[in-house]
């Protein structure tokens, strides 16, 4: 199937709290959510096929699966895109690869907040954190170009401008005086990320003709994971 529509399975597994969607070809999206993060490979798949026997369908039935790619949690990210892979090469469906901020903005924002610039801070560690900056045109999420690992502790001049009239999604993980700082705003608050809004960025997605090449589809790491890094040091 070359269209947007079929059954779609979504993955969201950047954050503590995982979830799975199907979305059906009638355009129902069904919902499984669940504990990831180290544990993440213990639910991930039992929940994709606790969902398959809700709506009555199996693997085969698949058009597409679809993951927010982070960034995130290493491990959740890991298993979600090898999983995504490997429903691929054994159902031949098509793989999409969703930023995980639109994930956040879409699970997040009202739509009648939409108008407003969303800017989501994730992956914080340090002084620095990954930020992007998102746009909604009327029917997609449209993230900025500027979306890089910033420095936000002090937050620099680039950091207040990209918040500046922007609703602001930040975790618990980011600096403590770091809201004090921000001005003109329109609010912070802690993002919520779910397998039903990936499920809706990717079915806009295909019918934009976006889809990933299996060989591409990877998380989006804002910096080297602390194992890699630690071994590196060990080798000198």
């Amino acid at each position: 199937m070359t269209g947007p529509d079929g059954v779609l399975l979504a993955i969201e597994t950047s954050q503590r709290e995982g979830s799975v969607a199907l979305r059906l070809s009638d355009g129902s999206i069904l919902e499984h959510v669940f504990p990831c993060g180290s544990r993440g490979e213990d639910h991930l798949l039992p929940s994709i096929d606790a969902i398959f026997a809700q709506a009555d369908l199996t693997p085969a039935d698949l058009a597409t699966v679809a993951v927010g790619i982070g960034p995130g949690g290493f491990t959740g990210l890991r298993i979600a895109t090898s999983t995504a892979k490997g429903l691929a090469e054994g159902t031949g469906c098509r793989l999409v690869s969703v930023p995980s901020a639109m994930v956040a903005a879409e699970s997040t924002v009202s739509p009648d907040e939409q108008a407003l610039p969303v800017v989501v801070l994730a992956a914080a560690k340090s002084v620095t954190c990954w930020l992007s900056r998102l746009d909604h045109d009327g029917e997609r999420w449209i993230e900025s170009d500027r979306s890089d690992l910033h420095v936000i502790d002090p937050p620099d001049e680039t950091v207040l401008e990209l918040c500046r009239g922007a609703i602001v999604l930040a975790d618990r993980f980011i600096p403590e005086g770091f809201a004090r700082r921000l001005s003109g705003v329109h609010g912070i608050r802690e993002p919520k990320l779910s397998a039903t809004a990936c499920a809706r960025i990717a079915h806009g997605f295909l019918m934009d003709g976006r889809v990933t090449d299996p060989l591409e589809m990877t998380p989006l790491y804002p910096r080297e994971p602390e194992a890699v890094s630690l071994w590196k040091a060990r080798k000198g």
